[in-house]
């Protein structure tokens, strides 16, 4: 019987090199629509960027006498960038002896995980935001946000599903689709109310939201915002929204979820780049190589996120 032939050939540093670039930007183009959703980016040019945040503009209103002309409170918050970084060390015997390609998929790993940091770090933001400031001084999610005319507000709430008039009750960590619609439509109703700086309405045609949920919220997330019609013929009111949603298993709570607003003029997050992603090896004929008989393949970037307008955010804890 002929042999079948090696799925994988041996490839040359070089061309493992240009694989992680080609996996790189094939993966970055299925994560960045989501990125685009939450994230302002930024370029850098240095170790840290300083941001002015600025208040809103006042509404018009009737001249009377001379113009009115508002002062602005102004915010400074400054973001740093990291150095991240990703590599695998392999004998120069197993790479060599690669026919099945054990090798070639362990390093492919590599530059998916780099397009993927901006989603992982935003885990992080977003799990310790009721214990960071953001650009106002108070936690990101916080109860009490106050600038200037807006009057205290709250961005960190929960929603009580057994006092939701429904027909279907769970838990809070399995809740019913209309007791996790009903615990939605809080978000979205909190987050059309918020006020800026100069006391008027900041989200009020706000129409279109990202879900970011944990893994134990999956199926009944998607059943939210994907079902026409509920129960007993209820029209699902979700639908007069257009809303996505973003599954992660780095959310460590199971029992909240996230609501963040995408279509506003600014985003609830910044992602901030100083040098993009970078791949290279030390194989063949490197120090490294002839010293240790090692090769290594590695990724390193630098970058950072930050947090934005914690307006166009709410967290939501079932209880």
């Amino acid at each position: 019987m002929a042999a079948h032939p090696a799925q994988y050939g041996i490839l040359s540093s070089r061309d493992v090199v240009g694989m992680m670039n080609n996996i790189y930007e094939d993966t970055l183009a299925k994560v960045q629509p989501q990125l685009d959703l939450v994230f302002f980016h930024a370029e850098s040019d240095k170790s840290q960027e300083q941001y002015a945040w600025l208040g809103a503009a006042p509404v018009m209103e009737e001249w009377k006498g001379d113009r009115k002309v508002t002062e602005i409170p102004a915010y400074d918050f400054t973001i740093k960038n990291k150095v991240y970084t990703s590599g695998v060390k392999i004998l120069k015997d197993d790479h060599r002896r690669d026919k099945k390609g054990n090798i070639q998929q362990l390093i492919q790993e590599i530059p998916m995980g780099a397009a993927r940091n901006p989603l992982i770090l935003l885990a992080d933001l977003v799990n310790n935001g009721g214990t960071e400031l953001c650009y106002d001084g108070q936690f990101f999610f916080d109860d009490d946000h106050s600038e200037h005319l807006s009057g205290s507000q709250d961005n960190n709430i929960t929603t009580d599903i057994s006092a939701l008039a429904v027909t279907n009750h769970g838990d809070v960590t399995t809740p019913s689709v209309e007791e996790f619609i009903g615990a939605v439509l809080k978000s979205i109703r909190t987050m059309l109310a918020f006020k800026n700086d100069q006391g008027q309405p900041m989200n009020q045609f706000a129409s279109e939201f990202l879900l970011h949920v944990p893994i134990a919220y999956s199926d009944v997330a998607y059943a939210a915002v994907g079902l026409t019609t509920l129960d007993h013929g209820k029209n699902n009111i979700l639908k007069r929204f257009k809303i996505e949603v973003l599954v992660d298993p780095l959310l460590t709570a199971a029992d909240t979820f996230f609501l963040y607003r995408t279509d506003g003029t600014g985003k609830p997050f910044i992602h901030q780049v100083e040098v993009d992603v970078v791949f290279d090896a030390l194989a063949e004929t490197s120090e490294q190589a002839v010293k240790s008989r090692h090769y290594e393949y590695y990724a390193e970037k630098i970058e950072s996120i930050g947090y934005g307008k914690w307006q166009y955010a709410v967290k939501n804890q079932l209880i």
